[in-house]
């Protein structure tokens, strides 16, 4: 009897042991169906509700403060399987992924009211990561080609390109950083010129770094930044900037730098010296962590700036920009930005303007898988020359708003969906000629190895 019993009890523990298998095996096949039957569904509205969104008043999310530099807004991946070589310093991770996205726009062209045209953008973005974190040596590398199909205005469809690059290597002294970004795009416009661009922008920045001390570093630095209009209307705006210098480090905690930095530029334009300049800065900052809640990212001092022109006015004045991170709970993580500096101009004979700015982000997780971000931004242009417009003359003057919600959800591992809305608006003081106002719903779906 005893026998028998045993045998029933092996028995029914198989068939529950079985049992329990297959059912995590239906769950990880369905949450591969699903995740599939989403992207069908997604991809199929996108064609065919796309006559209804044409004449419907959506809007798209705008980003809170356009960066000069046209830094690419990789994610790098943390997570992932080891694709590459063996041991830790021959791991290369690889990570493919591909993004479509949907944005209604309703003022593509930035342009004053009356004269708006909207539209919608469809954008397909294939892209690919590299990632090495080796004893010495790190690299994180990614090239995405997105093309963005007008539906309305074909002439503005086409292919942009984005690459950006992070390599440090580190020895018990010496530390060497090389951060680098390339764009080429079609449809570019900043805050300053409404109308949309083709350009292409490089920025490289080297640093070598020796610790001297336990405490204290030298560094050398340089930068060179290019930017160029394609377009021949514009290609007079096109320059070239090289920046020389050095940085005394200190290391107040393994995790909090404070620094004191001192360079001199050169701006050569081009095919036209109406706008070559040198000039100088000198500025301190400080970068990594205050507390296990506030990062910082500081940098403010003096910039000098001296024109070949002599009746461009020379440029003097503080200068500010930096970013502060605070985790506010577990959940909640808050960011504000800022800057006071001097901006390259492609207003008529101005040579630069004024730009005092500042920007707030919030994001919430509300579960492990949906997050909520919201963010806000104000800017403030001035220009040190007064132009004539019309029968007016005077100093011109721009306040740019903007205002934006997203939503992601990571239904799968590797997808992620989301819907956003932003507010954009500029106001000047030549009215109507400057003026706009820019509403923009997008929704998109990723998906990253």
């Amino acid at each position: 009897m005893k026998a028998l019993d045993s045998k029933r009890f092996m028995i029914k523990n198989v068939a529950k042991n079985n049992f329990f298998n297959c059912s995590l095996l239906n769950k990880c096949e369905m949450r591969k169906i699903i995740s599939f039957i989403i992207i069908l569904i997604f991809s199929v509205s996108q064609t065919a509700f796309c006559d209804e969104l044409l004449n419907t008043p959506f809007t798209k999310a705008s980003n809170p403060i356009e960066s000069r530099k046209l830094s690419s807004n990789f994610n790098f991946s943390k997570s992932g399987n080891d694709l590459i070589g063996f041991g830790s310093d021959k791991i290369f991770q690889v990570h493919p992924g591909f993004e479509f996205s949907t944005t209604y726009d309703s003022n593509i062209n930035r342009e004053p009211p009356g004269q708006r045209n909207d539209d919608i953008i469809f954008r397909y973005v294939p892209s690919i990561d590299l990632v090495h974190r080796g004893t010495q040596l790190q690299v994180t590398t990614g090239y995405e080609m997105s093309f963005d199909e007008y539906l309305k205005d074909a002439d503005q469809s086409g292919f942009n390109h984005v690459a950006k690059s992070l390599l440090n290597y580190s020895r018990r002294r010496l530390k060497a950083t090389v951060d680098e970004s390339f764009t080429w795009a079609k449809t570019y416009a900043s805050n300053e010129q409404s109308e949309r661009r083709t350009i292409v922008a490089n920025n490289v920045s080297p640093e070598i770094a020796y610790r001297i001390t336990p405490k204290f570093s030298l560094a050398s630095l340089y930068r060179n930044y290019i930017f160029q209009y394609k377009e021949s209307a514009l290609r007079e705006n096109s320059y070239d900037l090289n920046e020389i210098g050095g940085r005394i480090y200190y290391h107040a905690t393994p995790k909090l730098d404070f620094y004191l930095h001192g360079s001199g530029n050169t701006v050569d334009y081009f095919n036209s010296g109406l706008f070559n300049s040198v000039g100088y800065s000198i500025l301190v900052g400080s970068k990594g962590k205050m507390t296990k809640k506030l990062g910082i990212d500081l940098l403010t001092g003096y910039k000098g700036q001296r024109y070949d022109n002599s009746s461009i006015n020379a440029f003097d004045g503080w200068t500010v920009q930096g970013s502060l991170q605070y985790r506010l709970s577990p959940k909640i993580n808050v960011g504000v930005t800022g800057k006071r500096d001097r901006e390259e101009s492609v207003y008529r004979n101005v040579g630069y303007y004024r730009s005092n700015a500042v920007a707030v982000d919030l994001s919430y997780n509300m579960t492990s898988r949906i997050t909520i971000t919201l963010d806000g931004a104000i800017e403030k242009n001035a220009y040190p020359r007064e132009t004539t417009e019309g029968t007016r003359t005077k100093k011109r003057n721009d306040t740019l708003s903007t205002a934006g919600a997203k939503i992601n959800w990571r239904p799968a591992r590797h997808l992620i969906l989301s819907i956003g809305y932003g507010f954009r608006e500029r106001a000047s003081n030549f009215d109507n000629l400057f003026e706009y106002v820019d509403h923009a719903l997008d929704t998109s779906v990723s998906y990253k190895f």
